[in-house]
């Protein structure tokens, strides 16, 4: 992996740590959180796209994970702080990566979901006239960024 590969995911570990974290504990993810990925995204990619290039690819990333998950967003399958922190993904993974990504959250979230319902271990809430059931979203998208950069680096790409 390159310099910047590596500079890339080490934030992205940070970060992703960090919203884990703070959903396992209150079911949000901090702004706080969000403005520091924003702003340590922000930083890496002017610097890796002024001395080498390519910086397009990272902010169509975050466009397309704020703009996919605020889809999910609308329908009340995530919450805003998910919402935020897959812009903040795609800034860091560049935009085909998080499309894959996000397609794993939702496979794995969807898992974890099922799990616990059948568990008995979701939170619910009352959305309109459906009943839905709380999961730890940041959490599966933590386990597929994870998943991701340990597929890219074995296999290249």
């Amino acid at each position: 992996m390159y310099f910047w590969g590596t500079v890339r995911v080490l934030a992205l570990a940070v970060i992703m740590t960090a919203a884990v974290i703070d959903d396992l504990r209150r079911y949000k993810v901090s702004n706080k959180i969000i403005a520091y990925g924003l702003a340590v995204s922000c930083v890496i990619t002017g610097i890796e796209g002024s001395m080498e290039g390519g910086i397009d690819r990272y902010i169509f990333g975050g466009a397309a994970g704020f703009v996919i998950m605020l889809t999910a967003y609308f329908t009340g399958a995530v919450g805003a702080g998910d919402v935020k922190l897959a812009a903040v993904c795609g800034l860091l993974l560049g935009v085909f990566c998080v499309c894959e990504m996000l397609m794993w959250s939702f496979v794995l979230g969807g898992a974890a979901g099922i799990c616990g319902i059948l568990r008995g271990h979701c939170q619910e809430k009352q959305c309109g006239r459906f009943r839905l059931h709380c999961i730890h979203f940041s959490a599966a998208m933590a386990a597929a960024c994870a998943a991701l950069v340990i597929r890219k680096s074995i296999m290249g790409g």
